[in-house]
């Protein structure tokens, strides 16, 4: 390229990077967001640059156990299923040769078809075929695939940096709500399992700061749910309370199987999710088998223990299918022009959701600016690294910044926050207490 045209190009980039400046400040201005812009979003991406610059430690001698231990169950589970088949020859990574054994030498009949008209084999269909089939090589197949995800997207490709740290790319912008979302790898999905090769280097440990059940808080609150404004403020159980609505049980009746089903239940209707879909994410998420029908009575029976939930969200889908704007507690607009059921959903799940997001990046903000060292930011907790000497110091002080009182939907109120501390991030960390 000439130093003309170079001149050029870069004098036609500055024109059109100041026109499109002028015409966001124009809708920024007309949504009533600038200054929501300057207060929150300018210093968050300064505070997730900083933490994306750091990154995050691995224990390189842990990836490759891990390595190990995943290349044997990928071995193993191919070999078990091409004793299941008889076929020395069989690829359990083929779709065709899967097709083969299902559908030809087992004469299953597959409800789904792929855009080309050939019988789908996706994680989906197999978990069906398995509850109409009785056949081993389900068992097999879908802990096959499970393993071949893990090491692919977590352990083989994994791009390790200067330092021995992995820098996933953060996006302030890659939700709709304000959640961050990460990529290479992405941190938010990453297995429990495979986050304790993500550890502290050598000196230092790590602390983890956690909301406690933040979107059931700010759901309780907005609605002004008088049994659930209650539970909190008791430190009941509310997971227990969601279960002895849904079943219609005494509360001290309730099993560890019912109330774990009551959670992933109204997490999944909290994210406005019709008795079908809900029906079908607890399928494929957790291989939980209920029925519309089942799913509906279910609703049915929350909303009737709790009937200002079900008005406030009535009186949201209303005010956005109206106004097709919806602001959360901190000023963030979300505009939107979906229509019926997904309008339900973002209507009554973007206000809980977005200002979740928004009270931990205004927490993630505060603690950046404090010096602390994050490293890591999932859902609703802020992981940072601590020198081993200054551990007290920094969970008090990220306890401290994610219990900051807020005032959102007329209510003044405080999160509570869960710290755990640790060499390596996840199940291996233990709870901190301002007097360790």
């Amino acid at each position: 390229m000439s130093a003309t045209n170079l001149w050029t190009y870069n004098c036609l980039d500055c024109v059109t990077t100041a026109k499109v400046y002028l015409a966001l400040l124009e809708e920024m201005q007309e949504n009533e967001v600038v200054k929501f812009y300057d207060e929150l979003v300018q210093p968050l991406i300064v505070s997730v640059m900083e933490m994306m610059k750091r990154g995050m430690w691995v224990d390189q001698q842990k990836l490759e156990d891990m390595k190990r231990d995943y290349a044997e169950r990928i071995n193993s589970c191919t070999a078990d299923l091409r004793s299941i088949v008889g076929d020395s020859n069989f690829n359990p990574a083929s779709n065709d040769h899967l097709r083969k054994v299902l559908f030809e030498d087992r004469g299953m009949v597959s409800t789904r078809e792929t855009a080309t008209g050939k019988e789908s084999v996706d994680e989906l269909t197999i978990k069906r075929l398995a509850r109409k089939y009785d056949d081993p090589i389900f068992e097999k197949l879908l802990a096959y695939r499970n393993a071949t995800k893990i090491n692919g997207t977590y352990l083989t490709n994994i791009f390790i940096g200067k330092g021995g740290r992995v820098r996933s790319r953060f996006l302030v912008h890659g939700t709709a709500t304000g959640r961050l979302s990460s990529r290479g790898p992405n941190f938010q999905n990453i297995p429990y399992e495979v986050r304790q090769i993500f550890c502290a280097p050598p000196g230092y440990v790590l602390v983890e700061a956690d909301a406690s059940q933040l979107e059931l808080r700010l759901i309780a609150y907005a609605s002004n749910c008088r049994r659930l404004m209650e539970a909190f403020a008791n430190g009941e159980d509310v997971h227990l309370i969601n279960a002895s609505a849904i079943t219609g049980k005494p509360i001290d009746s309730i099993n560890k199987e019912e109330r774990d089903f009551a959670k992933r239940f109204v997490y999944c209707q909290n994210y406005g999710g019709s008795p079908r879909r809900i029906s079908e994410i607890l399928f494929q998420d957790a291989g939980i088998v209920r029925s519309i029908a089942e799913c509906e009575g279910f609703v049915t029976r929350l909303r009737i223990a709790y009937p200002e939930i079900y008005s406030w969200r009535d009186a949201e889908f209303i005010k956005a299918k109206r106004t097709h704007k919806i602001r959360n507690e901190f000023g963030r607009v979300r505009v939107t022009f979906a229509r019926n059921d997904d309008l339900a959903g973002v209507a009554y799940n973007t206000p809980i959701q977005s200002t979740a997001a928004d009270y931990v990046n205004y927490a993630f903000i505060r603690l950046s600016q404090r010096g602390i060292q994050i490293v890591n930011q999932v859902h609703d907790s802020i992981v940072a690294e601590a020198h081993e000497e200054n551990i007290n110091e920094v969970a008090a002080a990220m306890k401290e910044e994610m219990e900051k009182p807020i005032t959102v939907f007329g209510h003044t109120i405080t999160i509570p926050c869960d710290v755990k501390v640790g060499k390596s991030w996840g199940s291996e960390m233990v709870e901190w207490h301002p007097s360790a």
